[in-house]
């Protein structure tokens, strides 16, 4: 089985290539970069023929699809860029004979009350959700395609991610705001990676909503401060309206992930046992960006 994976040099990917590649199947890593990555080609996503070449040499069984645009105040600012990664860049995809397999987001939702499963209807907030939600719609217009809402953190070389953002912050011993009206439902890389591999290799289709307990944002940068050691009261609380963003931003996109716990062994652990974990784990090697 050959899987092309897209978005390689993210936070994500950094975890999911090599489980990938601990798998039997055949990974072709696609990314913007030059030089290509190791085994990988190198591809604009947003462009029709080179995608359409990409798709005709390499022939893949599965198409994994985390590339994303994930800065959400500048996808406020520049929708049409949002829109090309991450709603053109799919439908490009969602062309090919393959199993698509595409991780999208919990902020599809408006973020009013929380706890959402696949039956409930999307409203997104922003255009960064907008763009994502569009997205969806190619994949389930497939045969064969998933589209996996789901929230992580990890930790990479490359350091973008909220949990390395906190501990930049506070190994530095600066205080961080932790918003306590802002709700989640966040997994471990690592569990979401292997849960990819699960998914890909199998015959789920349609929405899969993968997350872990529901957990505010300062009660998470609590538990990462205790959990590498460093001084819990640098986290102070705070709230999401006294912050001025370009974009808004659903309050509580925790998921309930029923669905995922009947279909797939792979277990999906609590953020408590998972932040313990990452604490253990070295930092994957993050690609860089050229």
């Amino acid at each position: 089985m050959k899987i092309l994976l897209t978005g390689a040099t993210g936070l994500l990917g950094s975890y999911l290539e090599p489980a990938l590649r601990a798998s039997s199947a055949t990974v072709v890593p696609v990314s913007h970069t030059s030089p290509p990555l190791s085994g990988g080609v190198n591809c604009d996503l947003t462009d029709p023929e080179a995608t359409a070449r990409l798709l005709d040499v390499q022939e893949p069984d599965v198409i994994v699809h985390a590339a994303a645009l994930t800065n959400v105040d500048r996808c406020e600012t520049e929708p049409d860029v949002a829109d090309r990664m991450n709603r053109l860049s799919t439908e490009l995809l969602a062309a090919a004979p393959a199993r698509l397999v595409f991780i999208s987001t919990d902020s599809v939702f408006d973020g009013t009350r929380g706890g959402y499963s696949e039956d409930d209807e999307p409203a997104p907030v922003n255009e960064y959700a907008r763009s994502k939600l569009r997205a969806e719609e190619h994949v389930l217009a497939t045969a064969s395609g998933v589209c996996v809402r789901t929230n992580f953190f990890g930790r990479s070389s490359r350091g973008h991610g909220l949990a390395e953002w906190l501990l930049r912050e506070l190994e530095a011993e600066r205080e961080v705001v932790g918003f306590e009206d802002v709700v989640f439902s966040p997994l471990y890389c690592r569990d979401v990676a292997h849960a990819l591999v699960e998914i890909a290799l199998g015959d789920v289709t349609g929405l899969l909503h993968l997350g872990g307990p529901a957990v505010n944002k300062y009660d998470f940068g609590v538990l990462v401060a205790e959990r590498f050691g460093l001084d819990p009261s640098l986290v102070k609380r705070g709230s999401i309206a006294e912050v001025a963003l370009r974009a808004p931003r659903p309050l509580d996109t925790s998921l309930d992930s029923a669905r995922a716990h009947s279909l797939l062994e792979t277990p999906l652990h609590g953020v408590e046992e998972a932040v313990s974990a990452m604490a253990r784990d070295e930092p994957v090697p993050g690609r860089a960006l050229s």
